[in-house]
């Protein structure tokens, strides 16, 4: 990517080494492995891919929001896109409606960001503020929706730069 390969190059490779992480660490963990009865990890089903592609604007030239009903596999699918998002050294918020959905969504999929070399952080309502600044500098963030809007809000009435938590955003 740093020498200019267009994104849209290397998308295959870059969901297959995310898919088999995924499908080693689930197999490997055998709490999330029985989840779905998949002793053997897990298998990522076509909507899940295309509801990651599109987040990511493949084929599209921007990225586009993706519905997907309880029991699809919205997590797995997130990891994808967040995956091949962050390749771009664009920083990814997942935005959860809650802390709990954050924290669980963060924890469950920690190492297999941590084995695709990226790096996570969550931010809760009981995250200190000056603690922010450095989660918010990873390369994918798990929130609630409450957090970042805040976050959001009180960095565009801040008078001082230093001051700002979220950094630079991608939009």
């Amino acid at each position: 990517i740093s020498s200019g390969t267009p994104l849209d190059n290397i998308i295959i490779d870059a969901f297959a080494l995310a898919i088999e992480v995924i499908r080693r660490q689930t197999r490997d963990n055998s709490q999330r492995g029985i989840e779905k009865g998949l002793q053997n990890g897990i298998i990522l089903h076509q909507n899940q891919i295309e509801c990651a592609m599109a987040m990511v604007g493949y084929d599209k030239g921007q990225s586009c929001l993706a519905e997907m009903k309880t029991g699809e596999g919205k997590t797995f699918a997130g990891v994808l896109a967040a995956y091949f998002k962050s390749l771009t050294g664009e920083k990814v918020h997942i935005v959860t409606s809650n802390d709990a959905l954050a924290e669980r969504d963060w924890q469950e999929n920690l190492e297999i960001y941590k084995k695709l070399g990226i790096t996570t952080g969550l931010v809760k309502s009981d995250t200190k503020q000056k603690d922010k600044k450095n989660i918010y500098k990873s390369d994918v963030v798990y929130t609630s929706t409450y957090e970042v809007g805040f976050d959001y809000l009180r960095d565009n009435s801040c008078k001082n730069e230093e001051d700002k938590v979220l950094g630079e955003l991608g939009f």
